[in-house]
Formats: C-alpha cells, sequence, structure tokens
C-alpha cells in the first residue's frame, strides 16, 4: 500500500540528517526516471520555502512532487513501476490541495498542534 506524507517547510520539520537521506532517495529516484539528475533547487538540497508530497511503498520512495510555497510551478517524479498507481496525477493534485488547506489555516491562526502533517495515508 502507498503512504503519502506531506511536508510543509520540510526545512523546518525535518532534521538535517534527514534532509540528506531524502535528498539522496530523490536524486536515486530523480536518476532513475530520467536517466540524469536535474540540478532543480530542492534536489541540490536548497530546501527553504518548499512544500513537499512523498509517495512510498514499504519505506521506499517511489514519487514525489514539490512546489515554492506560493508558486504555482509543480515538479513530479514517479517511479515508472508504480503507473497503475497514478502517481504522476495523485501526487500533484494531493500536493495542491495540502498547500491550500494548510495555508487556509495558517491564514485563520489555528495552532500548529492541530493542524496535521500528514494528509493522506
Amino acid at each position: 500500500m502507498i503512504k503519502y506524507e506531506f511536508h510543509f517547510r520540510p526545512i523546518k520539520s525535518l532534521t538535517q540528517s534527514e534532509r540528506k537521506i531524502l535528498t539522496f532517495e530523490m536524486r536515486a529516484l530523480s536518476g532513475l526516471v530520467n536517466g540524469t539528475v536535474c540540478e532543480t533547487k530542492v534536489l541540490k538540497g536548497e530546501w527553504s520555502g518548499i512544500v513537499l508530497m512523498l509517495a512510498r511503498h514499504e519505506g521506499r520512495l517511489v514519487g514525489y512532487s514539490y512546489s515554492g510555497i506560493f508558486d504555482s510551478t509543480i515538479v513530479t517524479c514517479a517511479h515508472p513501476a508504480y503507473d497503475d498507481e497514478e502517481l504522476i496525477n495523485r501526487l500533484p493534485a494531493s500536493l495542491k490541495l495540502s498547500r491550500k488547506l494548510r495555508l487556509m489555516w495558517r491564514r485563520v491562526k489555528i495552532p500548529a498542534a492541530l493542524s496535521p502533517s500528514r494528509l493522506l495515508t
């Protein structure tokens, strides 16, 4: 079963070692899918001002989607073996919904303790 994780500003929610491991996993997946590693901001290890949606199967990263907090451009990468799961469509849609909900919660000032860090399971 695929599990989804949403991270709003992962630079604050993840430790430096967790970010390094995740960067390595994302670079490996990007290399597998594209043949080369795209040198984007996140894949270089620059994590400020982004939102991130991850898809994992049995603990292994099988897809990711990320965007700037207020940016409309979304970058998505999904393992080809999981095409039947439609990750290439589900990840950006989930990221858009999660980002809108999180920004809406911030505007109405709901305490962070009440806002879920994982919206999808």
